[in-house]
C-alpha cells in the first residue's frame, strides 16, 4: 500500500516483508512431505529402518519448515510492536511506565523467539535421534511453546489498548485504534487450537501433523493481520473525512444569523445562513 502511494516504508514493513519468505518456503517444505507425514507416520508407531532415507529427507525438511514457520510469526509480532515508537527518545518520555512495559514486551518475546528456535533443534539434532519421529514424550516442549505462543501475543496487545487508555481518544477513534493494533488476537485463538488438536486422542503424545499444520495456519493468518493493521490510517482518514461531512446541529454550532441579499453587495443569491458565536 505504501508502496503504491510512494510513501516511505517503516520498520514494521520492513518485518512483515521478511516474514513473507520463510512462510512461502515453510509451507512448499510441509507440502513436500505432507505424503509422508500421513501415510508413514501413523499414530504410536515407529519408522520402519526401510525408510531410513526417506525418513532422512522428510525430518530434515520438517525441522526446518516448523523453524522457517517460527521466524514467520514472531517476524509479525515484530511489526506489531515497531509500530510504536517508543525506541525513540522524544516518544519514551510521554509515559515512562508505558514505555519500560513496551521494553518488557519487547524482551519476552525475544526470549520466546530464542526459545522456539532452540526447541526443534533439542528434539529433532539429526534423523537417527528424532523425537518426531518416535512415540517419545515432547507435550511438555510443545505445550511450553504454545503458552509463550499465546503470552507474547497477549502482551503485544496490551501495549496499544494502553497506548489508547492513556491518550484519551474519542471512542470512534479509540475502536479503530485498538481494533487495528489488536489484530493478533485472531492468532491467539488459532494458537489455542493448535495447542487443543496437537495432541493424539489414542497415545496422548504430539501428532506432529497436526501440528505443522495449525503452525502453517497461524503463520499464514499472522501475516493476513499484519498486513489489515496498515490500513489503519486509511480507516482514520475515512472515518475523519465522514465526521466533517455531516451536518451538525444547529444548537451545538452556535448561533444562526439570516442575512439578506438585498442588504448586501457581497451576496448575490437570496440568503444565507452564517454562523456566529463559534467558540474555538
Amino acid at each position: 500500500m505504501r508502496v503504491l502511494e510512494k510513501e516511505r516504508l517503516r520498520i514494521s514493513d520492513y518485518f512483515l516483508l521478511t516474514a513473507l519468505p520463510p512462510l512461502l518456503i515453510g509451507t512448499a517444505l510441509l507440502q513436500s512431505i505432507f505424503d509422508d507425514l500421513h501415510a508413514r507416520w501413523p499414530s504410536g508407531s515407529d519408522i520402519p529402518a526401510s525408510s531410513l532415507k526417506t525418513t532422512s529427507r522428510v525430518t530434515s525438511r520438517l525441522t526446518t519448515a516448523i523453524e522457517l514457520l517460527w521466524l514467520t510469526i514472531y517476524c509479525v509480532k515484530a511489526s506489531f510492536l515497531a509500530q510504536f515508537k517508543f525506541y525513540k527518545p522524544l516518544y519514551a518520555y510521554v509515559s515512562p511506565s508505558l514505555t519500560r512495559h513496551y521494553w518488557t514486551c519487547i524482551g519476552v518475546c525475544a526470549i520466546s523467539f530464542l526459545l522456539t528456535l532452540i526447541v526443534p533443534i533439542v528434539l529433532c539434532p539429526n534423523s537417527d535421534d528424532c523425537r518426531y519421529l518416535t512415540p517419545r514424550d515432547t507435550v511438555a516442549w510443545e505445550t511450553a511453546l504454545g503458552t509463550l505462543d499465546i503470552i507474547t501475543d497477549l502482551l503485544v496487545i496490551s501495549v496499544p489498548v494502553s497506548l489508547v487508555y492513556l491518550a484519551n481518544f474519542t471512542l470512534s477513534n479509540a475502536v479503530i485504534n485498538t481494533s487495528f493494533k489488536s489484530l493478533s488476537v485472531f492468532t491467539v485463538v488459532i494458537t489455542a487450537c493448535r495447542v487443543a488438536f496437537q495432541f493424539d486422542k489414542e497415545d496422548g503424545q504430539i501428532n506432529y501433523r497436526s501440528l505443522s499444520i495449525w503452525l502453517a495456519i497461524e503463520a499464514a493468518v499472522s501475516v493476513v493481520m499484519g498486513s489489515v493493521s496498515g490500513y489503519r490510517t486509511i480507516a482514520l482518514n475515512l472515518h475523519t473525512a465522514r465526521k466533517r461531512r455531516q451536518p451538525r446541529h444547529p444548537t451545538q454550532l452556535g448561533t444562526w444569523v439570516t442575512l439578506d441579499a438585498r442588504k448586501s453587495n457581497e451576496v448575490t443569491d437570496n440568503n444565507i445562513v452564517a454562523r456566529t458565536n463559534i467558540s474555538g
